[in-house]
């Protein structure tokens, strides 16, 4: 009989994301110091990054955590330096979109570097400064911060609210409040590259936001879709999937599917 080799155990977080340690996320340059990360397998978000004309960079959505060194191995394949990252904006705080923002601090923190700003829409900015882990992680999804290597501390946040902008240098991002998938759910619009940064609201290919999660509402994401798919853009970069330079007309398939599927 042959013998085999007794199988290598796997570190639990490995397991449970089905990727590799030491892994890369793939950059993408959108525009000249516009950058789009992609997702990892499983329970992980796309990632945006913007570099303005003093090289201070602004990070949208910095993922689950357990990507953070993945991150960090892309950004400098982009010659993009962390060490320059001046705010940490979060779209939503479900847990592929939040929890990369503990990692990021205590990397600022470990090097006594003044860490970034962090930045949230309403709700979002409560439980982020709170440290409400409940709301990060609610019972429903059965899952729990040592699941994904974080510890959940409180923090000071700068909260944003519909209608404001936020200035990043010469960069400037609009602020849309945009309910339906999650409460405190915000979504970014830079009207000088005609981008918009959906969150979960909506996706490539006509997809869209899930609303069976704690604070979802069929209703209010119906309005947020419809909402988007008025906008004037042309570069749409959603939290999941691929980016799309055909921004309105996914917005508007979302829309349209979005209302058969209701």
């Amino acid at each position: 009989m042959a013998k085999f080799k007794k199988a290598k155990k796997l570190p639990v977080d490995n397991m449970f994301f089905g990727w590799q340690m030491g892994s890369s996320k793939h950059g993408t340059r959108v525009f000249p110091d516009i950058y789009a990360f992609d997702e990892l397998p499983n329970l992980d978000c796309n990632t945006f990054v913007f570099k303005n004309v003093e090289g201070n960079v602004a990070i949208v959505d910095p993922g689950n955590g357990m990507s953070f060194d993945a991150l960090l191995d892309g950004l400098k394949k982009c010659d993009v330096a962390f060490n320059n990252v001046k705010w940490i904006i979060v779209t939503h705080v479900h847990v592929d979109h939040v929890l990369g923002i503990y990692p990021a601090l205590d990397y600022f923190t470990s090097r006594n570097i003044q860490p970034p700003e962090i930045i949230a829409l309403g709700e979002s900015a409560r439980v982020i400064e709170e440290a409400d882990v409940e709301k990060i992680f609610p019972g429903e999804l059965g899952l729990s911060p040592k699941q994904f290597g974080v510890n959940i501390k409180p923090m000071k946040v700068r909260s944003v609210k519909e209608g404001d902008q936020l200035n990043l240098g010469d960069l400037n991002l609009q602020v849309m409040e945009c309910p339906g998938h999650a409460e405190g759910s915000m979504c970014l619009l830079d009207p000088q590259h005609k981008i918009l940064i959906s969150g979960d609201v909506i996706f490539s290919g006509g997809a869209f936001g899930r609303v069976d999660f704690p604070g979802g509402s069929v209703k209010k994401l119906l309005q947020s879709i419809d909402r988007l798919a008025k906008l004037d853009f042309d570069v749409l970069l959603p939290g999941h999937m691929n980016f799309s330079r055909a921004g309105r007309r996914e917005a508007q398939t979302a829309l349209a599917i979005a209302k058969q599927f209701f």
